[in-house]
């Protein structure tokens, strides 16, 4: 199936400009993107924190929060005993699973920039992108 499952660090380096955009963009590129509903109020919560460290840049971080959310996003509705389930195989928090539970579903890569949930992925068959 084509498309990804691109996590909140991801996406959001790139929503944002972080240095790490250079490797995840061209990863992204204008692919169909699978993603837990969670993914919402991190990115959102992402920029809010952006936001209190420099507020004369709100509306910039708004905008840039908006284009993120406005990407080609099918939300994917998780099931709570295969999160608590995969949370409690790969030793992640039900948040971080919730990722790894859609691109297991959905059966396509994870973009991620987060080590420790890239090595969690892959121990359990998810090709990922992005971490190495």
């Amino acid at each position: 199936m084509p498309g990804k499952v691109a996590d909140a660090s991801a996406l959001a380096a790139v929503a944002f400009g972080e240095p790490e955009t250079v490797l995840i963009e061209p990863l992204l590129g204008y692919e169909l993107l699978y993603e837990p509903r969670l993914l919402v109020f991190e990115m959102t919560n992402t920029a809010l924190k952006k936001v209190r460290r420099a507020p004369e840049k709100e509306d910039a971080f708004r905008r840039a929060l908006a284009g993120a959310m406005g990407r080609n996003i099918e939300w994917i509705d998780v099931a709570t005993d295969g999160l608590f389930r995969l949370a409690g195989q790969t030793g992640l928090s039900a948040y971080d699973a919730s990722y790894l539970l859609v691109a297991q579903t959905v059966g396509t890569p994870l973009v991620t920039l987060d080590l420790r949930l890239a090595a969690a992925a892959r121990s359990i068959g998810i090709q990922t992108e992005g971490a190495t």
